[in-house]
């Protein structure tokens, strides 16, 4: 232990005498952790969508406010015209075309199932997959909330509650990450792999150090082990 604190003291006396070790030990790790916790994400936080509503109905313009009102989706341009939603989604205006169709309103009350299509576009095939989610979920919940108010007698039938039973109701929450914010667990995650860049490179530039000055021989031969070279924060040479 005697040997191992003396190593020790010798390379913190190193670093506090050498700028260039200071910067690379506090500034580099605080910058890039920084940048890398802000743009190593796979987060999207909004998506211009384009609306094209052919049935104009009561359902067809909730489902446009259920999807503005997540904040995931934001329309911003609406015609009925498919070709102008598509010359839209080449032109890099929009990221997303929600096309209802006609009936969509009739089929829900009919059949309780109603198309709708979502174009996507993939050429970050990332980022189009998460929108899907988003989306999926958001037209997921929509649909369960019709269905219990178009067709209260087909949930009893399939095992929903209805008036006078019991009912249990499930909610989740998620703690200690509420928001599902990618930085949550971006930065530990960073932070660890530039501790792990930092060490390693600064255990290369202190036996670079010592080989220009000639001292790399003399702790070569000095009765230090193996354990101790480890720890602190060399590796033995060849």
């Amino acid at each position: 232990m005697r040997t191992l604190k003396f190593l020790l003291r010798k390379e913190l006396l190193q670093i506090r005498r050498d700028p260039a070790i200071m910067r690379l030990l506090v500034a580099m790790p605080i910058v890039q952790l920084l940048l890398l916790g802000n743009a190593a994400t796979f987060q999207i936080r909004s998506t211009r969508m384009y609306v094209v509503d052919l049935d104009g109905s009561q359902a067809s313009r909730g489902l446009v406010t259920r999807m503005a009102a997540s904040g995931r989706f934001v329309p911003v341009e609406a015609s009925p015209s498919m070709a102008l939603a598509d010359r839209a989604l080449r032109s890099r205006r929009v990221s997303c075309i929600l096309r209802i169709p006609a009936d969509f309103e009739r089929d829900l009350v009919r059949t309780g199932t109603a198309p709708v299509q979502l174009v996507l576009n993939a050429e970050d095939g990332a980022a189009a997959g998460i929108r899907r989610t988003y989306a999926g979920a958001i037209m997921a919940r929509y649909a369960a909330e019709l269905t219990g108010e178009l067709h209260p007698s087909r949930l009893a039938m399939e095992g929903a509650p209805v008036r006078g039973a019991a009912r249990v109701e499930v909610r989740a929450r998620e703690w200690f990450n509420p928001g599902l914010s990618y930085q949550a667990y971006m930065v530990p995650g960073i932070l660890v792999l530039l501790v792990t860049m930092v060490a390693t490179a600064l255990g290369s530039m202190n036996i670079v150090r010592e080989k220009e000055i000639g001292t790399l021989e003399q702790l070569n031969v000095t009765p230090v082990t193996r354990a101790e070279f480890i720890a602190s924060g060399r590796n033995r040479p060849m």
